[in-house]
């Protein structure tokens, strides 16, 4: 003989609602990039013809704040070539103090290095894209 297995208008109605709830509490919609990323401290950009300072390497750099936007600069880093860049935003001497600063015990330095000057003479400037 046959087994009766099919379950009572309430059974069902408790399956389907237990079903229904979630186990755990729902999980936040996932957050943005923008709201992932760390705040940094620099709130405010520097008007033209202001002069900012920044860090890298260990060094202190100071430049025009519209040095980074300049035309010439832009075409000679998409031509990668950064020498003229570089002393185009600082100065002559202070590509020299760069390349001193980034050099190993062998007195190598690594080209990545410039790249990475630059971006960071973009942000103290406030012209790099977030």
């Amino acid at each position: 003989m046959a087994e009766n297995t099919q379950m009572s208008r309430e059974e069902l109605e408790a399956e389907l609602a237990r079903r229904n709830t979630p186990e755990t509490t729902p999980e936040p919609p996932a957050q943005s990039t923008r709201e992932r990323s760390p705040i940094k401290p620099q709130d405010h950009k520097p008007a033209d013809h202001e002069k900012v300072t920044f860090e890298f390497a260990g060094e202190t750099f100071t430049m025009d704040a519209r040095a980074p936007k300049d035309s010439r600069v832009f075409l000679s880093v998409r031509k990668g070539d950064l020498e003229p860049a570089i002393i185009r935003m600082t100065s002559a001497e202070d590509l020299e103090r760069l390349l001193k600063a980034i050099e190993d015990e062998d007195g190598w330095s690594d080209m990545e290095q410039l790249g990475k000057f630059v971006d960071a003479a973009h942000e103290a400037a406030g012209t790099k894209n977030s």
